[in-house]
């Protein structure tokens, strides 16, 4: 509450006056100024150090009494020495701590009466004003008031790059982006090596969507004084700019400052996920830490059962659902995680019911924009469900029914996309292109869309000109994503481009170890005279697909990995018998 280092600055105002304090000691109250007095310093020390001392009890104790003490010690101490300024700007600090806004602005308007230009009693109004914005007290007013005040202390002091800052701080507050900006640059002019005006200047471009340039900001400031706050803002920013491998490498390195942060240990982890499952452990071990460490909180099993599910462990993805569901059982997502760990396990039709249950509780709620996303989205993960079992009419229902709910374009475009994947399932391929590009009309950089229709075209080895620029906008927009490689690369594989085909299925399969991904690899060595590898890649191919919970796997293309697996095993064994 008190910032005791000021104890110094007072002592040279007032002076030793250690004899008048002794002589006082034993009286009952604030000492009044004697009659005819104009200044009583002595007094003043006597009443400032009791007001001190009583609020840093009240502050230890909570006790309102003692702040009660305390603001009559102070107040009695600014009328004994009203030109030291100190008392007053502790006397306004315990206003603040104390909500009495009132008095604080009185005290502080009463400074500016006696010296127009004194940048503390600005200060002092400037906090004031703030507090009431953030108390939702006529915040439009009370923030422009404050804007104001710290416009006349930078003013005055042009070099004070904390005011500089707070000054930007509230233009942002008040969405006035260019003067927000403004104020940062002045305060960075000021102190270059400011790294609160840094990070608040990175937090205005992240507002206004120039991430680049926040990351600009906070590499400066984490490299003049690194910690873990403007660390984990920086593997933010990267994550928002898509920069995962990025992101992933700070997010460390706040953690190594910061073993204890959950929360900067949980952004590591979603950054592993969102990365490729050859991460998948680091992220897993990092949930199995955090749900040791905090065994009654639902969140980090359940993020384990859905770790575990796309690792293809069935078993703990089991032990862990079942433990969010013990500590939060009537949670939305703690039931719809089992239902998808039901799907998993394929008990089809049980996962089903656990949606409908779902669905109908989200619909008995009154009516509102909370309850009809609810709705669509466990529509989306029944439509989604009936796909895992390949049951195309009730999918096709599902999805008439999502679309009915459906309200703005994100989602009309995700009902189109698994309709359009749900189509090229049943190889009805001109409706199929018809609903991407339905997709694409409403979003042309839905990069899903984009990877999908460029891959179907590719896979039926037609019209590849046009597939190679589709999924090439996909990456582009998402150049990490291993599904969008092994798209390029099977283009690639299609226009007999091998050597750079080869390339971008090898980086396909590190972040992505997927029985389709090995097939295209063992067909593009198998292009290039590399039996053995091919032969390698198909038997990759095969273990991945009967691997528990991989339901993705079409047994028609399996089939055909086995037959060329068994004519290559043929050929390499005829070649070594010569």
């Amino acid at each position: 509450m008190i910032r005791s280092a000021k104890a110094v600055l007072l002592i040279a105002a007032l002076g030793s006056v250690w004899i008048a304090q002794t002589a006082r000691a034993q009286a009952p109250g604030p000492v009044a100024a004697p009659a005819g007095a104009s200044e009583d310093r002595a007094g003043a020390y006597y009443n400032f150090a009791m007001g001190r001392l009583y609020a840093e009890m009240a502050g230890a104790q909570g006790n309102r009494e003692y702040a009660s003490r305390a603001v009559k010690y102070y107040q009695e101490a600014l009328k004994l020495a009203p030109t030291v300024s100190i008392v007053a700007d502790e006397l306004t600090e315990l206003y603040l701590h104390l909500n009495r806004l009132a008095d604080a602005i009185a005290v502080a308007e009463d400074m500016l009466k006696k010296d127009p230009d004194n940048v503390n009693a600005r200060r002092i109004l400037g906090s004031v004003y703030m507090r009431m914005a953030q108390n939702g007290r006529d915040a439009d007013a009370s923030l422009q008031k404050a804007i104001e005040q710290y416009r006349k202390i930078t003013a005055k002091d042009p070099g004070d790059a904390e005011s500089w800052t707070t000054l930007g701080d509230l233009y942002r507050a008040s969405n006035n982006s260019p003067e927000a900006e403004k104020a940062f640059r002045a305060a960075l002019k000021a102190d270059p090596a400011n790294t609160d005006a840094l990070k608040s200047l990175a937090k205005l471009y992240m507002d206004i969507g120039d991430t680049k340039s926040a990351i600009e900001s906070l590499r400066a400031a984490t490299d003049k004084a690194p910690n873990e706050e403007t660390l984990a803002d920086l593997g933010s920013a990267y994550s928002e700019m898509g920069k995962h491998k990025e992101a992933i490498e700070v997010f460390r390195q706040a953690l190594d400052m910061a073993p204890d942060n959950d929360k900067i240990a949980r952004a590591l982890a979603e950054e592993c996920l969102s990365v490729n499952p050859a991460q998948f452990d680091e992220a897993r071990k990092i949930y199995e830490r955090l749900a040791a460490a905090n065994r009654r909180e639902p969140s980090f099993p359940l993020r384990l059962s859905e770790i575990y599910r796309a690792q293809h462990d069935l078993a703990k993805a089991r032990e862990a659902a079942d433990r969010a569901r013990q500590l939060d059982p009537e949670s939305l997502p703690v039931r719809m995680n089992e239902a998808m760990q039901l799907e998993s396990e394929g008990k089809l039709d049980d996962a089903v019911a656990v949606y409908r249950a779902l669905l109908e509780d989200v619909g008995r709620g009154p009516s509102s924009e909370e309850s009809r996303k609810g709705r669509f989205e466990i529509l989306g993960q029944i439509a989604q469900a009936y796909e895992r079992g390949k049951r195309w009419a009730e999918m096709a229902k599902a999805l008439d029914e999502s679309e009915k709910l459906a309200s703005s374009n994100a989602e009309k475009a995700g009902i189109f996309f698994m309709r359009g994947a749900m189509l090229e399932r049943q190889k009805q391929y001109d409706a199929s292109e018809k609903q991407f590009r339905k997709v694409l009309e409403l979003d042309p950089k839905h990069a899903d869309a984009l990877n999908y229709l460029g891959y179907m075209l590719a896979d039926r080895n037609v019209r590849l000109e046009e597939a190679a620029q589709l999924v090439k906008k996909a990456l582009d927009l998402q150049p990490e994503n291993g599904a969008f490689l092994d798209s390029m690369g099977w283009v690639y594989y299609r226009q007999a481009k091998y050597a750079e085909a080869q390339g971008l299925l090898e980086r396909a399969l590190e972040r992505m170890p997927d029985p389709t991904v090995y097939d295209h690899l063992g067909d593009v060595y198998a292009k290039l005279g590399r039996t053995k590898e091919a032969i390698d890649q198909w038997q990759a191919s095969l273990k991945e697909a009967q691997k528990p919970g991989q339901t993705d796997v079409d047994a028609d293309e399996m089939a055909q990995v086995n037959r060329k697996l068994d004519e290559a095993q043929a050929k390499l064994a005829k070649e070594n018998h010569k």
